[in-house]
């Protein structure tokens, strides 16, 4: 964090200097209590400095989830935060706005491609959306006769089919979003809401933050907007954070992938997290297990011994948290220290856990 001195000193101005001489050893000094002076207003923005460097931490979270669902449930847990402040929103209108850009582009393209035949309405404003699109610039913003295009075009079953089955899950996701409640967004007055914003923010290859507040300590959740496959290659560039939470989502314990379970998959990628050589000593690890009253109530249906045979537990909840805990306790090799708390998305305290970890 930059500190700037409202008045910096220049220890090689030209102005005029107060000089006393010491008779003994006839060195000229600059005078003694502007000297002092100087030392002190230096040593003050040095301890703020290092006050505020002690009340942030910036967190990044890893493991099976998705951003929107991690900052939902951190901030309806967070006791001393309101969320975002309607100034603090508006700043996020261009970003939807830009993002909303990206999507109709995807769609224009689809629609180009499909070659299907609109009726003269359709086609009308599927021209005004081509021209405002291709003069629309960085710094362009939508407006109620481009979000009356989009409605138009996006409520055309060809182009709708061929736009969900030809266009990355992600930017499907935020299309849909977007598009079905386009003329609030594209409205003069329009102010995002926090659901807006995480949306906007999926599928981009920017960093963010999101913000949280708990007792004194400002928690910063970094929002790195990439493709879950990509992260071992971005894991790097953080390496000066002040802790990483691991969150594992327990009720995907029978969801099949490719390589198997979806929690061992988990298991996986906390083996490559909690083993890397790149955090601090002093990063934190957090491991949420999160969903767990979802996963109490799938046990009697799907036991845990049919997904990993080494439990014997039956239907015990219990045992079984107990069992999946030691699979991940089992893959930190280093025996770093974790913090590890079962959890569920919509108890209180969460965000709390995390402030205990970054100050334990």
């Amino acid at each position: 964090m930059e500190t700037r001195l409202e008045k910096p000193y220049n220890l090689c101005h030209e102005e005029e200097t107060e000089f006393s001489v010491e008779p003994q050893s006839c060195t000229a000094l600059p005078n003694d209590t502007e000297g002092e002076e100087r030392s002190k207003a230096i040593e003050r923005v040095l301890e703020e400095d290092a006050k505020m460097r002690k009340n942030q931490a910036k967190v990044l979270p890893l493991g099976a989830f998705s951003m929107r669902d991690v900052v939902k449930q951190l901030r309806n847990n967070d006791t001393d935060d309101a969320g975002l402040t309607e100034d603090e929103l508006i700043e996020y209108r261009y970003n939807v706005h830009q993002t909303v850009f990206t999507c109709v582009r995807a769609l224009l393209d689809v629609a180009d491609a499909s070659e299907v035949r609109l009726d003269e309405n359709v086609d009308s404003r599927y021209k005004q959306l081509r021209d405002y699109v291709s003069v629309a610039g960085d710094d362009m913003t939508l407006n109620e006769e481009a979000g009356q295009a989009i409605e138009s075009l996006w409520q055309e079953p060809s182009i709708m089919g061929a736009f969900r089955s030809s266009v990355e899950s992600d930017l499907k996701e935020t299309s849909a979003y977007f598009f079905q409640d386009i003329s609030r967004i594209a409205a003069s007055k329009y102010i995002p809401t926090e659901t807006d914003v995480l949306q906007s923010r999926k599928g981009t290859r920017s960093v963010s933050e999101h913000r949280f507040h708990v007792k004194g300590l400002t928690i910063h959740i970094i929002d790195v907007g990439f493709q879950r496959g990509e992260r071992r290659k971005w894991i790097r560039q953080f390496d000066s954070i002040a802790a990483v939470l691991f969150v594992a989502d327990l009720a995907r314990y029978d969801d099949m992938v490719s390589s198997g379970s979806a929690l061992a998959e988990q298991m996986e990628l906390f083996d490559s997290v909690v083993n890397t050589s790149i955090w601090a000593p002093d990063t934190k690890i957090i491991l949420f297990l999160n969903n767990v009253s979802a996963f109490r109530r799938k046990l009697s249906c799907v036991p845990l011994g049919g997904v990993f045979p080494g439990f014997h537990g039956g239907d015990d909840a219990e045992q079984a948290v107990e069992y999946l805990l030691q699979r991940f306790r089992d893959v930190n090799r280093g025996r770093r220290r974790v913090f590890e708390y079962v959890v569920d998305p919509h108890v209180a305290g969460n965000i709390e856990l995390v402030a205990a970890a970054i100050n334990g």
